[in-house]
């Protein structure tokens, strides 16, 4: 039976002052939200019996930035900054999945498979170099689409390796549904890479696609992993050689050169048949 603990907004106002959901009553709730969830999850995962699936989401270190409890970071809080405060979010939520991992027991661990993921780039007002202007969070450039991957435990044959082919967040679905064991390795545009845990492989998918609709605002960005289209709606497009420019810095849309000109066609074929089938 499903198990729902958490809220329900996409951020929140208060870390401090928030309404806890389970499963659909809500009540309000003064513990601070990360060490919260945690714990939510921990007294969870310690009663189940049976092979278990955790989805376990934080808001940190979503606005509004703010110093967690002392105990949860390093930062200099006389700094009172955005992206001091920022740090010490990010900070805290790596000392909560410590703080889960080490409620389990030898056993557990040894039978889990953890997969930590990025929903979306950087907030534009806590933005590092080499990512600069709004080259972040809610734009389709690198800064706000490519996101952290991180694979560890059970079954991960392939240690401190990094993997270079194309995956994309839809793919979570096929891939947890085939470590379960289900069959389901492909299911719409999701696609499993369950075998890149235990073998070296390329192939798994050909092009990734992200899309921003406002309605009248409907923007694309489609990649095959060496170069990337992004399409502006109403202005002009934009094109970049992710190997060799990997912070877009060079816009190639308009280059005389034939293999930039062969791969925005190829790009431009494969968003239409992708967004049109």
């Amino acid at each position: 039976m499903g198990y729902f603990a958490g809220f329900m907004q996409g951020g929140l106002v208060d870390y401090n002052s928030w309404d806890l959901v389970i499963n659909g009553v809500s009540e309000p709730c003064t513990e601070y939200n990360t060490s919260k969830i945690t714990d939510l999850s921990i007294d969870w995962i310690k009663d189940q019996t049976k092979p278990w699936f955790c989805w376990l989401a934080y808001a940190a270190p979503h606005t509004p930035f703010h110093y967690p409890p002392t105990e949860m970071h390093n930062q200099n809080m006389a700094e009172n900054d955005d992206m001091s405060m920022f740090l010490a979010m990010m900070e805290s939520v790596d000392y909560q999945i410590g703080r889960l991992l080490e409620s389990m027991n030898q056993e557990t661990r040894d039978n889990t498979l953890i997969i930590f993921m990025g929903d979306n780039g950087t907030d534009k007002n806590v933005l590092q170099l080499p990512f600069r202007g709004r080259r972040a969070k809610g734009s389709l450039y690198q800064g706000g689409i490519n996101v952290p991957l991180i694979i560890s435990g059970q079954g991960v044959e392939r240690k401190n390796t990094r993997d270079g082919n194309l995956i994309s967040s839809a793919d979570m679905f096929a891939t947890i549904a085939d470590i379960a064991g289900t069959g389901i390795t492909t299911y719409q545009d999701s696609y499993s890479f369950k075998k890149l845990l235990s073998e070296e492989t390329i192939g798994l998918r050909d092009y990734n696609i992200s899309e921003v609709d406002h309605g009248d605002d409907y923007r694309y960005a489609i990649s095959d992993g060496a170069y990337k289209l992004i399409s502006n709606n109403d202005k002009e497009d934009e094109l970049y050689n992710l190997l060799d420019d990997p912070y877009e810095l060079s816009d190639l849309f308009n280059s005389t050169s034939e293999a930039d000109k062969d791969a925005k066609q190829k790009l431009l074929q494969q968003a239409d048949k992708i967004l049109n089938h």
